[in-house]
């Protein structure tokens, strides 16, 4: 996430991250795109900020803000495989740009949130991609994940780099404690 959450990996209703000039698209041409220019209807930054936020993301493409109902449905609707591989394509440019920042001394790949601990598909997907920088995952552990204990479920291969599934509570530490030195 950059200054907004629409920076980042496309959401629920949110595009992620976008050409900028998208905005000015917007804003200057229409949100109808057409060359009949009787058809174009200005959009104002308030509404173009509002279409980035609440109405782009899996919502647009897809026609569902949940991802679970976008992986059962990605092998027969256009709009799921389309939500589904564009989030799976930002997923490896992020894991790629960091690998190259930290010099492939990464310690772990590691899914959490609701999409990250529930995704068996996408964390499968991800990491076969991710082989050649030498993750690796246990299928069996990876589909057994809600049935393991604790906050923290390996499911990379023995002897490979480390992938793991991270249960998240965003109660438990709420902004509220936070204290001036930004530490909880």
């Amino acid at each position: 996430m950059g200054l907004t959450p629409v920076s980042g990996l496309p959401g629920a209703t949110r595009s992620g991250t976008i050409d900028p000039t998208l905005v000015f698209h917007y804003t200057h041409n229409a949100a109808k795109i057409s060359h009949d220019k009787s058809l174009v209807t200005p959009v104002g930054v308030t509404e173009a900020e509002d279409i980035l936020n609440k109405k782009s993301g899996w919502q647009a493409l897809a026609g569902t803000s949940d991802f679970g109902e976008i992986i059962r449905k990605k092998d027969g609707d256009e709009g799921a495989r389309l939500a589904y591989d564009i989030f799976e394509d930002r997923i490896l440019d992020l894991v790629g740009a960091y690998w190259l920042k930290l010099g492939g001394k990464v310690d772990a790949l590691v899914f959490s949130g609701g999409v990250g601990e529930k995704g068996k598909e996408l964390r499968d997907s991800v990491i076969e991609r991710c082989t050649c920088i030498g993750f690796a995952i246990d299928r069996t552990r990876n589909n057994a994940v809600d049935d393991q204990e604790g906050d923290v479920v390996e499911i990379g291969k023995d002897g490979q780099r480390n992938v793991l599934v991270c249960r998240t509570d965003e109660q438990v530490y709420p902004v509220s404690r936070v204290t001036g030195s930004g530490r909880y």
